[in-house]
């Protein structure tokens, strides 16, 4: 009997959410999810190349138009290549307006002075926008200190293990929130493949959630974290993963970045204070865009 009709035969109940999937399935979505982003972005990066010899080509083409005095066809070129520039602008101009909301803090050709490097393991450096920080002992760990005001935040940043090294061993990288070793909120990419987020507010182990991903595996984890009200959420590649109570509001704690018994790499790191429209948002559980 085929999968199909197998299903069609079984009782009849409202459509599941991705929260209720069975663990395997979950992994087969958040695979595909993963690789339909990751296919987008390598299919806009190809057509922009493309577009780009294709102008340098229609450009020549003008050009022997006008030589040859067939201003019309010249002309027509031009509009084209004036339709897609324009697109392009278009396009730009759509994504720096949702990126604008966002406050970048890795820019420029060095790690800008706001950062605290707090440990800094076994060395660090900074070129191109990212992060590479290096520890190979877990009491050691990296850690990079950002202050912002207390309230309402969500932060974001692709993080990736670059070097696990023994893998019975536990090599991490996190993106979350220190005020002092009592306050300390961390969602972290683990090398065997797993996400989760600890938090010494809560009592216990603290641990608020823990997931199989792929989202982890030899790459860069895009994380997005919302500490709003007394609800700590985590989002990865812009699928909700973890959403707890934890009881407490955010106070002064700052952005932290940690690479722990690993070399980890951190890139396009940014927050931004949620309004009543992001608020919403979040409430129906989605991710900032």
């Amino acid at each position: 009997m085929s999968a199909m009709l197998l299903l069609a035969i079984l009782p009849f109940r409202p459509a599941a959410g991705e929260d209720e999937l069975p663990i395997r399935a979950k992994v087969l979505v958040e695979q595909m999810e993963s690789y339909r982003q990751e296919i987008s972005q390598k299919a806009q990066d190809l057509i922009a190349e493309r577009m780009n010899k294709v102008k340098a080509g229609l450009e020549i083409e003008m050009k022997r138009q006008i030589n040859s005095g067939n201003a019309s066809g010249a002309r027509a070129i031009l509009a084209v290549v004036e339709k897609w520039n324009d697109e392009q602008k278009a396009q730009q101009g759509s994504v720096a307006t949702v990126n604008e909301r966002w406050k970048a803090l890795f820019q420029g050709g060095s790690l800008p002075a706001e950062w605290t490097v707090v440990r800094d393991g076994d060395g660090w450096k900074y070129g191109e926008g990212t992060l590479k920080a290096k520890t190979d002992t877990e009491k050691e760990g990296a850690v990079f200190l950002h202050k912002i005001d207390p309230g309402d935040i969500v932060i974001r940043g692709e993080l990736q293990v670059l070097n696990t090294g023994d893998p019975r061993e536990d090599h991490r990288v996190g993106i979350g929130f220190i005020d002092s070793k009592e306050r300390v909120t961390v969602a972290y990419t683990h090398a065997p493949g797993t996400i989760f987020v600890h938090s010494s507010l809560v009592p216990g182990d603290g641990l608020l959630g823990h997931e199989k991903s792929s989202a982890c595996q030899k790459k860069f984890s895009e994380l997005q974290v919302a500490w709003v009200g007394t609800r700590v959420m985590l989002f990865v590649a812009g699928r909700l993963l973890i959403d707890e109570d934890i009881g407490i509001r955010r106070g002064g704690d700052d952005l932290a970045l940690l690479a722990t018994n690993s070399t980890g790499l951190f890139r396009n790191v940014g927050f931004r204070v949620p309004d009543a429209d992001d608020l919403k948002r979040l409430q129906s559980r989605k991710a900032l865009k």
